[in-house]
């Protein structure tokens, strides 16, 4: 599910750009609502999530989408081949602990895999997320379809110059400031 809309982004855009980009925004718009996602560790789009597999950590499992507002079953297993799994109860060998950091506390050993199902059940779409969904979509259209937008860069080597369009991956700055405020982003080294 989308937190904007490509009406949003060609607002953005100024209003104008050509059919091609139209069909590109709409299914970027989709692509920047998981990109968000992954970036804060949460997510505004809801349903049921079944069998997800997860390791238990200190007594917790943590499930992948958050914030969540049920569990519905939890089972878990030794890490071995062969191994049977035990279904827990609720109340009494798993515990909902942190609804909107999604933290079940669970009656297992460290290691142990766990499978669960329960309701992803966000708040609303915050207008500043929409609008950082829209701002990240137009970057990537914007970047594609108008190299102009690119960043000028220079190459020197004696007397000769280069002047080319430097692509700049990444997030857009105005983005990464609206999302900051929402989570951690974590960088792998």
């Amino acid at each position: 599910m989308a937190y904007c809309t490509a009406d949003d982004v060609v607002t953005l855009l100024g209003g104008e750009i050509a059919s091609g980009a139209e069909d590109a925004a709409a299914d970027l718009v989709d692509a920047a609502a998981l990109a968000i996602d992954h970036y804060v560790g949460m997510s505004w789009t809801g349903g049921t999530v079944t069998a997800e597999v997860q390791t238990v950590r200190c007594g917790e499992i943590h499930v992948d989408k958050t914030p969540i507002s049920g569990v519905t079953s939890v089972s878990v297993q030794p890490g071995y081949i062969g191994a049977q799994p035990r279904t827990l109860v609720a109340g009494t060998t798993y515990q909902l602990q942190d609804k909107r950091h999604g933290r079940v506390l669970v009656s297992a050993t460290d290691g142990d895999v766990a499978t669960i199902t329960y309701t992803h059940a966000p708040e609303a779409v915050p207008e500043d997320i929409a609008k950082a969904s829209a701002m990240l979509t137009a970057h990537w259209i914007r970047n594609a379809i108008d190299p102009t937008a690119l960043t000028l860069a220079k190459l020197k080597a004696g007397s000769a110059e280069l002047t080319y369009r430097e692509y700049t991956e990444g997030w857009p700055a105005d983005v990464k400031a609206i999302l900051d405020g929402y989570g951690p982003a974590f960088v792998m080294a």
